[in-house]
């Protein structure tokens, strides 16, 4: 039984084909990989945000206990 084969030319063509998509299967997991880091960078953020609101609401409830319902010019420390 003879064996029959495809043309260098053909399997050529194949390997280059693989070869592209073995490529952007490996760009996709880098890919992945930025958006894991940058989702743990972006939920720290949001956490870092709220806290940060915490802490000027209770600031701010400080002043007004303080000074009453004023408005403080952030430049110059000036209460209005």
């Amino acid at each position: 039984m003879t064996e029959t084969k495809v043309t260098q030319e053909e399997l050529d063509h194949l390997r280059k084909i693989q070869e592209e998509n073995d490529r952007a299967v490996i760009d996709l997991g880098r890919i992945s990989y930025q958006r894991a880091i940058l989702d743990n960078q972006e939920q720290t953020i949001k956490q870092n945000i709220m806290s940060l609101q915490q802490r000027e609401s209770e600031f701010s409830n400080k002043l007004v206990e303080k000074y009453g319902d004023i408005k403080v010019d952030l430049e110059t420390g000036t209460i209005s």
